[in-house]
């Protein structure tokens, strides 16, 4: 273009014809607009496609796609804790405290409506005070966060995803706007396009997001239909912390540890899990969730997510840090990171399951100073005629029977004579052909030939001790090993290794007759073997029964579990059922088992 201007000058100076330079040089503007209109395009395209590559994943983080590979790194129970058997769900306590109203919830709301109600409200706003003035008294700048964001903010900081499955989208003519899932979102905007030029003394920044939060929920169809713990409007408390790429990770440390001294001092069981590779979302390079344990539902569900999302956000928001000096290559940026600290309708859930009493709801110290000083919540209303905990009794009464195949049935009678089950369980003797093979490989050939002899629903179990040292041996042949060479043969073998750590693992497995798919569910537990100490009872040499109300957890005196200093015999009953592997594989086993009852719940309402 800059050579036929100067061509047209020249032509122009010698009065010569140069409209046929003109014709071209607009032919050639044409285009160049066409050009630019197209790398425009293009450069959208680029970035959108960029926004879909994830994070730089930890070296920490378990690789898998399968969410069964979490990893369990640590659980906490109260002392002398009693695990309370969660007569009523948690929608269920708070109907009868007539603490909320889901059904004009969903007639003036739709799906996931709800009201809250006199000590509903109260003790949803306990939540509310009793975690801000937590965050506050170490250090946290409260903020209270718009409840919308503009477009292209929200486009830097949300996952493409959430456009579709998670945000609400809010339009005054051409004004777009997108109500926010999280304060997360709006606080990681609150400081772009910033510089923190002397990060050693501006940073951290720790932030307590205060705001409500609205979620389509569209990806989660069918998953806890009833109640207050997965809804489309809650309010929720987060931590948010802007710090330097050197101390983030130190951080994200204490962040999660912040959270554990928040749910101990509600005594609420939890533990915490670090998320697959696989499910993570494209910002974080790492993830903990701290889930809590639901009696009734009997399974941990997540109250907590927090993530490690480097310079992933800040990037795009264009937060850095540190002056750029010569010779430095990059921009260097801020890390940012978030974690729940209550998300209250999730912990009021967990509250009403765990401190439900047979006449109403204890309500933990820590809120009773926000509740009037009060201690106890008394029922005043009684369950509808087809509530859930009533539904799921008249149904459990009506399920087909389910086999319990074992090899001792002294033992099996000794469970049934003891344990009150709820499922129709019996418990038979039949003794089975074992090939070698691989532990999924045993118990599918082992229930496959249960469900063809017995003809109905079985369950059979399985499990194995692998040894690091010995390259998984004993393995799924662990029986064998035993009756060899016994307990103390057994740790003998690691005489020689300084490696004694070891794998426990359960696999329960569930077909519905033959011709059926078998279902596997497994635990695992990483520990180390010892020298036996404790009382040895249902070792690895007995088959243990299901008990799926009442868990039954394997004992066994040579293997301790890691970052515990008992082993599993020397254990008391409430804390082997928050790390057995056997307990483990048994709750997905349940709520595998409790979901077949929900589904014939709902068929017959």
């Amino acid at each position: 273009m800059n050579t036929l201007q100067k061509e047209i000058s020249a032509k122009i100076k010698s009065k010569e014809d140069v409209l046929p330079l003109l014709v071209k040089k607009q032919e050639l503007q044409v285009k160049r607009k066409e050009a630019e209109v197209l790398e425009s395009e293009k450069e959208r395209a680029l970035r959108q496609t960029l926004k879909t590559v994830g994070n730089i994943v930890h070296d920490s983080v378990p690789v898998s796609n399968n969410e069964d590979d979490n990893e369990v790194i640590r659980t906490w129970f109260p002392e002398n804790y009693i695990e309370k058997k969660g007569n009523l769900s948690h929608h269920e306590v708070l109907l009868r405290l007539d603490g909320y109203d889901p059904e004009r919830g969903v007639k003036l709301a739709g799906h996931r409506g709800y009201f809250l109600k006199g000590c509903g409200v109260l003790l949803s706003q306990a939540l509310v005070n009793y975690s801000l003035n937590f965050l506050i008294e170490k250090g946290y700048i409260v903020l209270q966060t718009p409840h919308m964001m503009n477009k292209d903010i929200m486009s830097k900081t949300a996952e493409l995803d959430d456009f579709d499955e998670q945000l609400y989208k809010v339009i005054d003519g051409d004004d777009e706007k997108y109500l926010i899932a999280t304060s997360e979102q709006p606080i990681s905007a609150f400081h772009s396009n910033e510089w923190f030029e002397t990060p050693n003394e501006q940073l951290p920044i720790k932030y307590a997001g205060y705001s409500s939060c609205y979620r389509r929920e569209a990806g989660a169809h069918g998953k806890d239909t009833w109640g207050i713990f997965r809804v489309h409007q809650f309010d929720k408390i987060e931590q948010f912390l802007i710090t330097s790429p050197e101390s983030s990770w130190i951080m994200f440390e204490e962040m999660i540890s912040v959270a554990e001294e928040f749910y101990m001092s509600l005594k609420l069981p939890y533990r915490i899990v670090s998320i697959v590779s696989g499910a993570l979302n494209n910002a974080a390079s790492k993830k903990y969730d701290l889930e809590a344990w639901f009696p009734f539902q009997s399974e941990y569900k997540e109250l907590v997510s927090c993530s490690n999302c480097t310079d992933y956000q800040s990037r795009n928001l264009e937060i850095r840090c540190g002056i750029k000096r010569l010779g430095d290559k990059e921009k260097k940026y801020v890390h940012c990171l978030n974690a729940t600290l209550c998300a209250v309708t999730r912990a009021l859930c967990c509250i009403l399951e765990n401190y439900q009493t047979p006449d109403g709801l204890d309500i933990p110290e820590p809120l009773q100073s926000y509740m009037g000083g009060k201690t106890f919540l008394p029922f005043t209303k009684s369950l509808p005629r087809n509530s859930t905990s009533r539904k799921i009794t008249l149904i459990v009464k009506k399920m087909q029977e389910i086999v319990f195949v074992t090899g001792n049935v002294k033992k099996a009678e000794e469970i049934k004579a003891i344990y009150n089950i709820e499922f129709k369980l019996t418990c038979v003797f039949l003794e089975l052909p074992e090939i070698q093979g691989e532990l999924d490989e045993i118990i599918i050939d082992k229930c496959k030939r249960a469900v063809d002899i017995i003809k109905k629903p079985v369950i059979v179990e399985d499990t194995s001790l692998s040894f690091t040292a010995l390259n998984g041996l004993p393995g799924p042949y662990i029986k064998w090993f035993l009756s060899s060479l016994g307990l103390d043969g057994l740790v003998r073998i690691l005489t020689p290794f300084s490696d004694k750590t070891a794998e426990a693992v359960c696999k329960f497995a569930y077909c519905k007759g033959p011709g059926h798919d078998v279902h596997i569910f497994e635990g695992r537990t990483q520990g180390t073997i010892v020298p036996a100490r404790g009382s040895a009872v249902f070792g690895w040499s007995v088959e243990l029964i299901l008990v799926l109300i009442l868990l039954i957890v394997f004992r066994d005196p040579i293997f301790q579990p890691l970052d515990n200093h008992q082993t599993y015999a020397e254990m008391d009953r409430s804390l082997k059922c928050m790390l057995s592997h056997r307990t483990k594989a048994l709750m997905k086993l349940l709520s595998f088992l409790k979901n077949i009852v929900r589904n014939e719940s709902k068929d017959s309402s």
